[in-house]
This record gives C-alpha cells, sequence and structure tokens, in this order.
C-alpha cells in the first residue's frame, strides 16, 4: 500500500474510530434518556387527560344532582305537583263524557303506527310489542294519552309544544300555567325530559316531552320495572327533601329504547311526601363532555385518542370517538375483533354503542375492580394502547373512566427523537470522516513534496553518473537531515573518485614510464629486469584495485537510485 494512500487512511482512522465511539456512547445515551422522558410525558398526558375528564363528568353529575334536589323544593314545582296530581285524577270526568272506547282504539293505532314507525327506525326496523302496553293503561291514563299524544297535531317527537289543547278541562288549565316554564327548565339544562310523579299512586301526572310513559303508573303500570320506575321507588322512599335516587343507563322503551339514566328527588309539601320530581338524562351531554365536542385533538389525544366510559358490565356509556369518525370503518374493526353482527348492525342503527359494546381490555377488568392505574394493553378494536383508568365518584353509578391513545402515536416523539439523534450522529460521522481525509492528504502531500525531491535528485545522480549534483531540501525533520547526509555521501564519494582517479593515471603513467625506461637501458641486469617487470606488475595490480574501488562506488550509487525510485512508487 502506497504511502500517502496509508496516511489517508490512518488520519481517517484516527478520526472517524473516536468519533463513532463518542457519538455512539452520546446517542446512546441521548436516547435512553430522551425515550425515558418523552414516554414518561406521554403517560403524564395520559393520565391527565383521564383526570380532566373525570373531574369534569363527575362535577356535571354534581350538578345535576344540586339541580334535582333544588328543584323539588322550590314552591313552584311543589304547586304544580299538587294542581296536577288534583287536577289528573278528575280527567276523566271532565274530559271522557265515558267514551273511553274510541280513545283506546285511537291509542292503539298511535302506538302501532305512529310510534311505532319511530321505535322502527331507531332499532334498525324491529317493531314495539305494544300489545302489552296498551293492555295495562286504565281509562284515565287512556284519556289524557290521546288528548297531549293522539290529539297533539305535533310530530312524535315534539309533543312538547303544545302547551294548552284548550279543552276546559281543569288539567288543560294549570298544565297551560306550568308547562312553559318547565318546558324552559328542560330545555336550558338539555333534559330529556323532566316528570312529576305522584307519591300515592306511582302516576306520572306531568310530562315535558309526552312519551308513552305519560299518565301511566310506575307501582302497576307498563313501565313499572324501568329505570323511571326504579327510580321513583328509591325516591319515593325518602324521608328527607334533599335525598336523590339515580339509576344507570338502560334500554327505555318510550324513548325508543335508547339509553337513558333518571335521577329524582322527593317533593315534600311541609312534612308530607306528595310527589318525586324524575330528571331522564340523555347520553348527548355525557357525550359532549367525554369527546370534547369533537375535539380531541385541542385536549391533546391527536389522532387516535379517546376518552370514554363503562358501567360494572363494562358495556360503554359514553360514545366511541371511533363511530362517531367513521361509522362503517368503526363496525369493520368490531366484527375483526369478534363482535356479533346483530349487536354492530343495532350500534349502527342508533348511531350509538352506549349500553351496547362490551368493553373487555385488561384496563377494563383492572377498573371495574376499583384500581385506578395505567398500562400498555391491546384495546377493543385490536390495537395496542397506552391507557389510563379510574373509577369515577358518583353516588348511583358504578362508572369508570379509560382514556386511551395508541402506542405508536403516544411514544412517535420518542422514535422521532431516536431518528434524529441517529441522524445527527451520522452525520457528524460523515463530516469527521471527509475533514480527517482532506487533512490527512494536506498532510501527506506536505510530508511527500521533499521525498520527491530527494528522490529526483538521487535518480539524477544515478542516471547521469554525476555525483556533483546535491540533494536541494532543506528543513530540521528526519527527511532534511536524511538530505544532509545523503549530500555528505555524495562529497565523499565525489573526493575518493577524484582521488581514485588521479591515483590510476599517475600508477598508469608510472608504470609506462617505467616500461619505457626498461626498454631503453641496455646495460641493466637480467636480475635487475625481472625487479622492474615485477615493480610494473604491481603497479598494474594496484591500478586494477583502484578501478575496482571506482566500480564499487558506481554500484553504490545505482542502488542508491534503485531504493530511491521504490520509495517514489511508494509516494506515489
Amino acid at each position: 500500500m502506497k504511502i500517502k494512500t496509508k496516511v489517508v487512511i490512518g488520519a481517517a482512522l484516527l478520526a472517524a474510530i473516536p468519533v463513532l465511539i463518542t457519538s455512539s456512547l452520546i446517542g446512546w445515551t441521548a436516547i435512553s434518556s430522551g425515550q425515558r422522558a418523552l414516554q414518561d410525558q406521554a403517560v403524564k398526558q395520559i393520565i391527565s387527560t383521564r383526570e380532566s375528564k373525570k373531574d369534569q363528568i363527575e362535577d356535571y353529575f354534581r350538578m345535576i344532582r344540586a339541580q334535582v334536589q333544588t328543584f323539588s323544593s322550590d314552591q313552584m314545582v311543589v304547586d304544580a305537583m299538587l294542581g296536577l296530581d288534583d287536577a289528573y285524577r278528575n280527567f276523566m270526568d271532565e274530559f271522557a263524557d265515558g267514551n273511553d272506547t274510541d280513545f283506546a282504539t285511537a291509542l292503539g293505532d298511535y302506538y302501532r303506527n305512529r310510534f311505532g314507525s319511530t321505535y322502527r327506525q331507531h332499532n334498525n326496523g324491529t317493531p314495539p310489542d305494544t300489545g302489552p302496553l296498551l293492555q295495562r293503561l286504565d281509562g284515565t291514563t287512556t284519556a289524557i294519552q290521546y288528548q297531549y299524544l293522539v290529539a297533539n297535531p305535533n310530530p312524535v317527537a315534539e309533543k312538547d309544544r303544545l302547551s294548552d289543547p284548550e279543552d276546559d278541562t281543569l288539567y288543560a288549565q294549570i298544565h297551560s300555567l306550568y308547562h312553559p316554564k318547565l318546558r324552559e327548565f328542560q330545555q336550558k339544562f338539555h333534559y330529556q325530559d323532566l316528570l312529576l310523579i305522584d307519591a300515592e299512586g306511582g302516576r306520572i301526572v306531568y310530562s315535558v316531552k309526552k312519551n308513552i310513559d305519560f299518565g301511566t303508573s310506575l307501582i302497576d303500570g307498563p313501565h313499572a320495572g324501568s329505570g323511571l320506575g326504579q327510580v321513583f321507588a328509591r325516591a319515593r322512599e325518602s324521608v328527607a327533601p334533599e335525598q336523590v335516587a339515580m339509576v344507570d343507563f338502560s334500554p327505555y322503551l318510550p324513548a325508543y329504547s335508547e339509553q337513558s339514566a333518571f335521577i329524582a328527588s322527593p317533593i315534600f309539601d311541609d312534612d308530607r311526601l306528595i310527589g318525586v320530581l324524575a330528571f331522564q338524562l340523555p347520553t348527548l351531554q355525557v357525550n359532549r363532555i367525554m369527546t370534547s365536542g369533537g375535539k380531541w385533538h385541542d385536549v391533546g389525544l391527536g389522532e387516535t385518542g379517546e376518552t370514554y366510559l363503562i358501567g360494572s358490565d363494562r358495556k360503554a356509556r359514553s360514545i366511541s370517538r371511533f363511530l362517531v369518525e367513521s361509522p362503517e370503518t368503526f363496525a369493520g374493526q368490531l366484527l375483526d375483533n369478534g363482535v356479533d353482527r346483530t349487536t354492530i348492525d343495532r350500534i349502527l342503527a342508533r348511531g350509538s354503542n352506549i349500553g351496547l359494546q362490551t368493553i373487555d381490555t385488561p384496563g377494563a377488568e383492572q377498573a371495574v375492580t376499583g384500581d385506578s392505574g395505567n398500562g400498555i394493553f391491546r384495546g377493543y378494536l385490536g390495537r395496542r394502547v397506552l391507557s389510563a383508568f379510574a373509577p369515577l365518584a358518583i353516588p348511583g353509578l358504578d362508572w369508570y373512566i379509560l382514556s386511551e391513545i395508541t402506542v405508536d402515536e403516544a411514544f412517535n416523539a420518542a422514535h422521532t427523537l431516536t431518528r434524529k439523534i441517529m441522524g445527527f450522529a451520522a452525520l457528524t460521522l460523515l463530516i469527521a470522516v471527509g475533514l480527517s481525509i482532506l487533512a490527512g492528504l494536506v498532510f501527506a502531500l506536505r510530508g511527500t513534496r521533499p521525498i520527491l525531491m530527494l528522490n529526483g535528485t538521487i535518480d539524477d545522480i544515478a542516471r547521469n553518473s554525476d555525483l556533483s549534483k546535491r540533494c536541494n531540501v532543506q528543513g530540521g525533520d528526519e527527511i532534511g537531515q536524511m538530505a544532509t547526509s545523503l549530500n555528505q555521501m555524495f562529497d565523499q564519494f565525489q573526493g575518493s573518485i577524484h582521488q581514485v582517479s588521479n591515483a590510476t593515471a599517475q600508477l598508469n603513467r608510472a608504470s609506462q614510464e617505467l616500461k619505457n625506461a626498461t626498454s631503453a637501458s641496455r646495460s641493466i641486469t637480467e636480475e635487475q629486469q625481472q625487479q622492474v617487470e615485477h615493480i610494473a606488475s604491481a603497479i598494474t595490480e594496484m591500478a586494477a584495485r583502484v578501478q575496482e574501488v571506482a566500480s564499487h562506488a558506481a554500484e553504490t550509487a545505482s542502488a542508491a537510485r534503485d531504493t530511491d525510485q521504490a520509495s517514489n512508487l511508494g509516494l506515489q
């Protein structure tokens, strides 16, 4: 491998290895610390969302408890209860004139057709079983339902628009007096219905909405076993005006079997229990709170986060975000997760999963045991979620809250941080290696230039046998010292060769002169002649040795040239 290449590779390695080790250690530390911090932040965020919604939903139920307590003690409600109860008892005598058969026929037609048609729309085409309902209506209930439901010209869901049917009954007069105020209260606070029930017979003597429960008895009537019947029975047992009873959401037939919850408080006239005030709670307000009005992004739930409620039966008590955003996709995901087709069809028909979808997840399992906590597990749609769960403190309701977001979205910031740190580390390594290669090239070129100059001088001397050339390399480093040593060696070679050459020439001349003198003299003896020849031979031998020394000097110069050429190849 060439010296220049070795220098460049060495420089790159010297820069890359420390940078790689350092960036790896720092990157690993940063990634680990950053991921932990961001994951902790995601957990804190989902817990914070859970606590925020928990406070909101508990505050909402505290508010309606306070409202039903306060309103049931209001003198207007007490007066309305007394007046409407008395007017209800006399309604049949004032209105029917004994002709209740026609009322029953018309009411039966209303149940089967007008009410039945709306019911089927809410229940995927399934009709209501109205026969048993009609059979349990007495004459007074039939007559008052005829007047306020059948004869009411408003659509089925808007019977509350009628204030005074102008039938000259005492009930109509009292109804027209109190209905506008009670209806205003019901609409202002978004209750599905507001009902007054007499304590003795359990009769619904007043209802804002005028559904098919109006006028029926909650003791022995067709809806006695419903949620409204249960809350009435509990409130009826109250011994103080401030007591409140509440029942959980369940299907309520007069509301087309939609989920309804009820809250009630007793109505006392002085110390006498005269009735019960009940509010029918729709899912609308609960959903509005739990979905943040559809603004999930604004409360930090991103693309996949939601907060929802379940009951002790693990069925949903608030609507799913994914049903709101994409019903068909939601239905497909439920089907993929083992929910039966009948349940899915009912969910789609009602546009709600409340009371229909069972949430069977590890979070729901822990929540219904009363635990508060968080964890990562597979959610009800099959995706891994980060979940925070807790029980709710709502008297009369065993509800639990869960806030969830998919793991991918929750920890997306941590993954992004990891990618950025790795990218920065790789970029730093590339820059360091690039700079080290550039520096290596600079130093390699600066370091090899004197060697190349030295190589050129040696090659010129060896090629031309010109020992008068000298290495023009200056500097105090090893290369400069080598150039000085070579110049000194060439000086010595040149001097030695000059001396040998001069000595050889002198010996040759002396030998020739001796031979000439010997040939010219004829007076020397034979012994002298032999001595002269011996001396000439010695001179010739000495000259040969001088030539051998000169030849050795030439070989030394040639070897230096070969070394220089090898060095030149290495530099290149």
